[in-house]
């Protein structure tokens, strides 16, 4: 991931000067503190260790400045999981097995000093994990939102390849045992907001 994001940087040329990236663990960043006036998080908090969030949420507040904001998109449960869904493998990638209850993000995020917290059910259809294996190739995608087809590049790019998707880590096996679960009853994608007292 880091190689990746140090060949974009290089395409990006001057325009990226400012640009640094540093590889810690998410409970132990190795910034100084009050460094940021933002930290955004797409689908990661909720694969931390449930005994390790709190952790993770301390670490946001101490590496914002005053009045400085969190910004989160994440999969969080309604209600407390059954053992069937928490302990499923393809659910734990797929960002449902290890989330946390919404009421627990508030927790964390007043607990670690932050006010002004905002949670919001995006609406987003979790049951694209067992639409996805019905018709691989649709727009069906990851947890906080559908993965869209290639935007057209200028004329003298390359052509982008046609988006084809697999059943990735959702087998028919999955399918099976979890036919008739609506996952949207026990999860949902959640936008966090809040502010650093």
């Amino acid at each position: 991931m880091l190689a990746r994001a140090n060949i974009n940087k290089e395409k990006a040329g001057p325009a990226a000067a400012n640009v640094t990236f540093v590889e810690s663990q998410i409970t132990a960043v190795n910034l100084p503190d009050g460094v940021g006036d933002c930290i955004i998080s797409n689908c990661v908090v909720n694969l931390v260790p449930e005994a390790e969030k709190q952790l993770a949420f301390n670490e946001m507040a101490r590496l914002l400045k005053p009045g400085g904001r969190v910004a989160l998109s994440d999969i969080l449960t309604k209600k407390e999981l059954t053992p069937e869904l928490k302990e499923s493998i393809a659910l734990y990638v797929g960002c449902i097995a290890g989330a946390s209850q919404v009421a627990d993000y508030e927790r964390y995020l007043k607990a670690a000093g932050f006010g002004d917290v905002l949670i919001v059910d995006a609406k987003n259809d979790l049951n694209i994990y067992t639409a996805a294996l019905d018709n691989p190739n649709s727009a069906a995608g990851g947890c906080c939102g559908d993965v869209k087809e290639p935007e057209p590049t200028p004329c003298c790019g390359p052509t982008p390849a046609k988006l084809e998707r697999g059943p990735g880590i959702f087998s028919e096996g999955f399918k099976a045992d979890f036919k008739n679960v609506d996952f949207n009853e026990w999860a949902g994608s959640f936008k966090i907001y809040a502010v650093k007292n």
